[in-house]
């Protein structure tokens, strides 16, 4: 019996590299462990993200269903006390006001709703490992600061303007603090 013949066949194969504790298995995609590294914070604070989203979506749906009908009632207590001249001038004003509170708050609510989508979308990214979701994710964040950036610039002018008008009408008379 020749001895070449009586060989293991697990003898010819080349040995497995040994790993130790530092090394990273060949198993990981190296593109999976560098979204799951730079993702960490993302996905950290995608309970947060999600439950502030949905937190102001519910409260600014609470103020729409509180303020509409208050508005709508306004309206129509506006025809019974006022004399005919003023009636048009109060429910051009009402109507007004119902325009100018609903537009900012519908778009608070897709505001917010851009925060729920980047928790949501990091947390398929973290479950996953899917690029396009934490690339969503990241997406969504970004139109949520642009959003909130541009609404507040908004506020701060608006409020300049009124603070101007106001400091025109107090010295000429015609507001009343008293």
């Amino acid at each position: 019996m020749d001895s070449e013949t009586n060989v293991q066949p697990e003898a010819n194969l080349p040995e497995k590299p040994v790993e130790d504790s530092l090394s990273i298995p060949h198993a990981i995609d190296p593109e999976l462990m560098f979204l799951q590294e730079v993702g960490k914070p993302l996905f950290e604070m995608s309970g947060w993200l999600k439950f502030l989203g949905i937190g102001y979506i519910v409260y600014i749906s609470l103020m729409l269903l509180i303020i509409v009908p208050v508005m709508a009632f306004s309206m129509n207590m506006a025809g019974g006390g006022i004399s005919d001249i003023f009636q048009t001038e109060v429910i051009v004003i009402l109507l007004c006001s119902l325009v100018f509170a609903l537009i900012p708050m519908v778009l608070v609510i897709w505001i917010y709703y851009q925060l729920y989508k980047a928790g949501k979308f990091a947390s398929l990214a973290q479950k996953n490992g899917d690029k396009e979701a934490m690339i969503t994710s990241l997406k969504s964040l970004k139109t949520y600061f642009v959003a909130t950036g541009i609404l507040t610039i908004i506020a701060f002018v608006g409020g300049l303007i009124y603070l101007c008008v106001l400091a025109f009408l107090i010295p000429a008379g015609m507001y009343n603090l008293f």
